[in-house]
């Protein structure tokens, strides 16, 4: 790591999500006796009638506290906010205990090679903690590698600056605007190009920082993200020491990915979605062992890769051969559910959206021993996602 740039890149230094330390300012409006504005006059006024005069008898303090929590809540900012000092310092404690909880990163060897590294959050020292686990990792000889960022709330704008650095040899990391929309972008020059296999793991809770990390996989095209939606935290907070007392947690900045995709209230779309939390790793494992696409032999056998899948994945009539809605899912990733209310079987994979009543005697699936099987010459009316190609004696189903 070139240490001139590091030092440099501490003046980044702003919390995406959480901050022990505070950022000092001047404040915001400062005027000389006599010189507010009308909208300052009229609210003062207002102040005045209703501490002196309101029939409840209402404290100063009460009546300053409800105008400060009206103009932040007129923001319809979640993330803007004030605290008294004692309500900081216990907010400061609160995040001391969390973070003092659980580890930084972890990291343990897969079967296949393949590498799994877990960030629960993005402390300033995680690019050289990620830098000793990776190096560890292909010193046991991964050669394709998992990074799961399911449940990190974000962290140190430029400890994701830092860790970009292993992905990417240069270019922008991530775009800042602020509300004059003057945009700063933060690029990497001298880093290193990820070049193995990479699946990024990211769910509800990836948030801030995180979201900054899956935007480089995904606009830089390093891998493949797995999971479901992101949170969608694409801001970032200061945190202002008030001259006459209290703290406020102010929102000066909204970030966007290299390419310059929103991120805020949108989050990251993962590129195979796999509702089941029980069963993202374990997808993730397979996908990266033998990839997207399913081969169907003429004697009724289905194989992932190498590995060949559940006798219930094929089912054959004098019609038609069916695959497994089950078997799609394994493979393809997507949303397989049943509702109940319209008693329809659901598919989601991608934009396609298909569903079939069970009741219908049109609908194409076929239900044998509790599976939902569909012709696998019909699939591609339903998935655009999916292409079938029929070679000699086998049937391959790919993921475009």
């Amino acid at each position: 790591m070139n240490t001139k740039k590091r030092i440099a890149r501490t003046t980044i230094g702003l919390w995406l999500c959480f901050t022990l330390v505070f950022s000092f300012s001047a404040p915001i409006v400062s005027h000389a006796e006599g010189t507010l504005t009308k909208e300052q006059e009229r609210l003062l006024e207002i102040y005045s009638y209703i501490k002196d005069y309101h029939v409840s008898g209402t404290s100063e303090e009460d009546v300053l506290y409800g105008a400060i929590y009206g103009m932040i809540w007129s923001l319809e900012d979640p993330y803007t906010d004030y605290f008294t000092d004692e309500e900081f310092d216990q907010f400061i404690q609160d995040i001391e205990g969390e973070t003092q909880d659980v580890p930084d990163i972890e990291s343990k060897l897969l079967p296949n090679r393949t590498g799994y590294i877990k960030i629960s959050t993005f402390s300033t020292t995680i690019d050289q903690e990620f830098e000793q686990h990776l190096t560890q990792l292909k010193r046991k000889k991964a050669d394709k590698f998992i990074i799961d960022l399911r449940g990190n709330p974000g962290g140190f704008v430029d400890a994701a600056v830092n860790l970009s650095e292993h992905f990417i040899d240069e270019g922008p990391v991530v775009r800042m605007k602020n509300r004059s929309g003057e945009e700063r972008v933060y690029e990497v020059s001298e880093g290193k190009k990820w070049s193995e296999p990479l699946v990024v793991l990211v769910d509800e809770n990836t948030a801030s920082a995180a979201e900054m990390i899956t935007a480089i996989v995904r606009d830089y095209e390093l891998g493949t993200i797995i999971g479901v939606n992101t949170y969608g935290k694409g801001t970032v907070q200061t945190f202002i020491q008030l001259d006459h007392g209290g703290v406020l947690k102010l929102t000066v900045d909204q970030y966007f990915s290299p390419k310059g995709k929103v991120i805020n209230g949108v989050g990251i779309a993962p590129q195979i979605v796999v509702p089941d939390a029980d069963t993202q790793l374990d997808f993730a494992q397979r996908f990266l062992k033998n990839g997207q696409s399913l081969r169907l032999t003429s004697s009724g056998e289905v194989f992932h890769g190498q590995d060949k899948q559940s006798s219930t994945g094929l089912y054959k009539t004098d019609e038609h051969t069916y695959i497994s809605l089950k078997t799609l899912a394994s493979v393809f990733g997507g949303d397989l559910y049943w509702d109940e209310e319209s008693k329809s079987v659901y598919y989601i994979l991608g934009d396609d959206e298909p569903g079939w009543k069970l009741n219908d005697k049109t609908s194409p699936l076929l239900i044998h021993e509790g599976t939902s099987y569909l012709p696998i010459d019909q699939i591609i009316e339903y998935f655009t996602s999916l292409s079938v190609i029929n070679e000699g004696n086998e049937t391959i189903i790919t993921l475009k």
